[in-house]
């Protein structure tokens, strides 16, 4: 059987719930390619000292942090997150880190040296991530409408309400989002109800997707995600 590495960026937490179901859900969507898939755990701090595991890997899973607003925001992990985009590695962040996708975009695509998340600092220069209106860290379900995508549209071409489960507090700043389609990032799916975006791909790769809720705590025994088996099925079309 094949063998892929998936990495999994982040600090690993053992009591993280989050993390523990969405390395099951990439090993379930492995078994449902019928193929092996090897799974490691990567801090940010690390790529200084083994640069070649992420452009190694034949994915890249963004790892749901355990806080909803760290202290401090990792400029490691931002250059990870630029060295996975860069080597067009199939690549899904989940849940609360997805602002770090946005953010590492904005600081090297759209030239803001200073861009960042209000949640980490109130007083950053350019807010691209912000606190959401009204949030809530409890988990609660949001119905989502597929917006057209090519590339998510036929993943998700069985489902039929699409239900998702998120806890996150922060979300894309609008005053940013056009800035950040133009240089790629679409939004592929959309609150049913409120119209804010909660799934984005990049246009250009073959796998780069950020959604903004948590699709590993749905998944089910024998049923994977669309989302994580779209991620292997880009995994094993790269090799």
């Amino acid at each position: 059987m094949q063998q892929n590495t998936i990495l999994f960026l982040g600090k690993y937490e053992g009591d993280n719930a989050a993390q523990v179901a969405t390395r099951k859900a990439v090993l379930e969507a492995g078994s449902a390619h019928k193929v092996v898939l090897n799974t490691r755990w990567m801090g940010p701090d690390n790529l200084t000292l083994y640069p070649g595991m992420v452009s190694e890997a034949a994915a890249v899973v963004l790892a749901p942090p355990q806080e909803h607003a760290p202290a401090i925001l990792s400029e490691s992990m931002l250059a990870a997150l630029t060295v996975v985009r860069e080597t067009g590695l199939p690549f899904l962040a989940t849940g609360e880190s997805h602002g770090l996708v946005f953010i590492e975009a904005a600081r090297s695509l759209l030239g803001l040296e200073h861009a960042g998340s209000a949640v980490f600092d109130e007083a950053v220069q350019d807010p691209v991530i912000h606190e959401l209106p009204g949030a809530t860290c409890a988990m609660h379900k949001v119905e989502l409408e597929i917006v057209g995508d090519e590339l998510l549209g036929p993943l998700y071409a069985d489902v039929g309400r699409v239900v998702e489960q998120t806890d996150i507090i922060s979300g894309l700043n609008p005053d940013y989002a056009a800035r950040l389609t133009d240089v790629g990032f679409r939004t592929a799916a959309k609150d049913r109800h409120g119209g804010r975006p909660y799934l984005h791909v990049l246009e250009g790769h073959p796998f780069h997707v950020t959604a903004a809720f948590l699709p590993q705590i749905r998944d089910e025994p024998g049923s994977p995600h669309p989302l994580f088996n779209g991620l292997v099925a880009a995994c094993l079309g790269r090799r």
